[in-house]
């Protein structure tokens, strides 16, 4: 759309019909091809309003419009980033050189060249559509007759057109991971600048007819575009500061992470650990817990044997007693017996200590079963409490 606003005319920006009404589209509207396009209008009027091609200096070469097309295309690919080959960048060091295998270089590669920007800006660009048309309406007044009259400046605007391009070389390869916002703002800020300062000179530009005048106003212009260009390099290197302590941010982030992961790493081996001693100190105590029952049910076992054997033994003895008791009661039975039958005979005294000692060997004999009366019953308690505690060990 730049070449056919020089060749027919004022730019024109596509246009779309909504509710019988024709307005220009936004950004977002804009078809693949639109799009690149409209990139490329924007970053080539702001490389014309920064300075004319250095051509300019150079009489020998005439410059027409093809030549302009031609540096315009070049300058162009360079602001992009693009590596140029060595001729081209003697034609656009050196005016001598013939552009037209440049040109025909740069007419292929064109494509290719506008494939890297397709994701450059976003729906902030509608604001700029404005400015860019009024912007190419005041270039268009001028033509490329009156650029190529302009002789005394020359070596003026070959320094400005070699400091512009360098500084949009490195705005461009300083912002590659960051293209967005910034390169935006920088590019609105230049055509909303170029914008103001075209719309208050354009009534002087129509007006004049001095070459001189014209020239005046047009270094007028490109040394305000300068200031805003320093002004965006400057800016573009603070945004490069920025990215430089936000990465340096990053990387001590990173390292806070890997350390808190470290951590939580020893931190579970450490939990992993303790977990594996107390495992290991529950098996130990239960290991000792099972010991212990077998011996108590081994000491179970024999003291129920023991118990088994010493009831055995008592119920005989107490059979024994018993047996003894009804001996001596027999005994008794018959000595009193006796004692009636010889009462006659035998003294009262004698009598008396004979009943005195059968009733101490009676008292004797009560005591021993009454003591192997309360021994059984002991053993029969024992015997109780440790069937209990074996119950309860094997539960």
């Amino acid at each position: 759309m730049i070449l056919e606003s020089i060749e027919n005319g004022p730019l024109l920006w596509p246009t779309v019909e909504e509710n019988r009404v024709t307005r220009p589209k936004k950004y977002s509207e804009l078809s693949a091809t639109e799009v690149i396009q409209a990139d490329f209008d924007v970053k080539t009027t702001n490389i014309i309003l920064q300075g004319l091609p250095p051509e300019s200096t150079n009489p020998k070469k005439k410059r027409d419009e093809a030549w302009f097309k031609d540096k315009v295309l070049l300058v162009q690919s360079q602001a992009n980033g693009q590596v140029l080959h060595e001729e081209e960048l003697d034609f656009l060091a050196n005016p001598g050189i013939a552009g037209t295998q440049s040109t025909k270089y740069v007419i292929t590669n064109n494509a290719a060249y506008q494939a890297d920007d397709l994701d450059a800006y976003d729906s902030d660009c509608d604001e700029i559509n404005s400015a860019k048309i009024a912007l190419m309406v005041n270039l268009s007044h001028y033509g490329s007759d009156n650029l190529a009259e302009v002789h005394n400046q020359d070596n003026v605007l070959n320094n400005v057109i070699d400091q512009d391009v360098q500084a949009l070389s490195i705005s461009e390869q300083s912002n590659i991971m960051n293209q967005s916002e910034t390169k935006i703002t920088s590019y609105s800020n230049i055509i909303s600048n170029s914008h103001y300062m075209n719309e208050s000179q354009y009534t002087t530009v129509q007006n004049s007819s001095s070459p001189a005048q014209q020239d005046d106003l047009i270094l007028s212009v490109i040394e305000q575009l300068k200031t805003q260009v320093v002004n965006c390099t400057k800016i573009n290197q603070d945004n490069k500061n920025v990215n430089e302590i936000l990465t340096t941010e990053l990387e001590r982030y990173k390292d806070q992470v890997r350390i808190l992961k470290e951590q939580n790493n020893v931190n579970k081996a450490s939990e992993s650990c303790a977990q594996s001693l107390k495992i290991d100190n529950v098996k130990h105590t239960l290991s000792e817990h099972l010991k212990e029952k077998e011996s108590l049910e081994q000491m179970a076992t024999l003291l129920k044997n023991d118990f088994q054997k010493e009831e055995s033994r008592n119920i005989d003895r107490e059979l024994a007693l018993e047996k003894q008791s009804q001996e001596k009661d027999t005994v008794i039975m018959k000595l009193k017996e006796k004692i009636k039958s010889l009462s006659g005979n035998v003294k009262e005294e004698k009598i008396k200590r004979e009943l005195e000692e059968i009733e101490a060997i009676t008292i004797e004999l009560d005591h021993r079963v009454t003591k192997l009366v309360a021994e059984n019953e002991h053993l029969k308690q024992t015997y109780k409490q440790l069937y209990d505690l074996i119950k309860s060990s094997r539960v």
